[in-house]
């Protein structure tokens, strides 16, 4: 397989290989020439041999000449190239580790990957921290409702209302805190994400 980096996707091009040998024996006293059929395939491309003796629309034939008491052999190597691309900004991070470490990937595409996996995970953890703190303000806007609900059964003057005051208070100035940092996490996972947007689109390396 080969592996490259271009404009964003990584183009992984591999070919399949289909491989068969065919054995004939001639126990007659004279030579024969014997025709072997297999079905022709648009997409498979012959690599061996070279040329079939003639191609129908569904098959392709090949002579083989066998000399008297004798066996000979044919064999009849077919490949399909397949080409499979990955978008580097949004597929699993799994699948572009695991062509990061591949053999059969040169040593450049290798550094570029690995640079496309640091970005990767730079970007992730400023959404997983924003997404902590926005479960925590939604906690925190749900526990806010339910003390105002209850301070409202209840006598103004009372320690438990007074407490309820101090602990709205508080939450008050926990959910600003919140907002702030959710606002500068936003700006960090939006300058992580152009960062790794200009690095993959801007790749071209084979």
């Amino acid at each position: 397989a080969t592996v490259s980096l271009k404009k964003g996707t990584m183009l992984i091009s591999r070919r399949l290989v289909e491989d068969r040998t065919y054995l004939v024996r001639n126990r007659d006293a004279k030579a024969k020439t014997v025709l072997i059929e297999q079905p022709y395939r648009a997409d498979w491309k012959l690599a061996e041999p070279k040329e079939p003796t003639e191609r129908t629309r569904d098959l392709y034939r090949f002579s083989v000449a066998v000399d008297p008491g004798k066996s000979a052999t044919l064999r009849v190597k077919e490949t399909l190239p397949i080409q499979e691309s990955i978008l580097l900004m949004d597929s699993g991070i799994d699948h572009i580790v695991y062509y990061q470490q591949a053999k059969e990937v040169s040593l450049k595409v290798k550094e570029a990957l690995q640079r496309v996996v640091q970005l990767r995970n730079k970007l992730d953890d400023a959404r997983a921290q924003r997404t902590r703190l926005d479960q925590r303000t939604t906690e925190i806007t749900a526990e806010h409702a339910r003390i105002r609900e209850n301070m409202q059964r209840l006598q103004q003057n009372s320690d438990l209302y007074n407490r309820y005051v101090k602990k709205l208070d508080q939450q008050e100035t926990e959910l600003e805190k919140l907002r702030k940092e959710i606002e500068t996490l936003k700006n960090t996972e939006e300058e992580h994400r152009r960062e790794l947007q200009i690095f993959v689109m801007n790749l071209d390396v084979a």
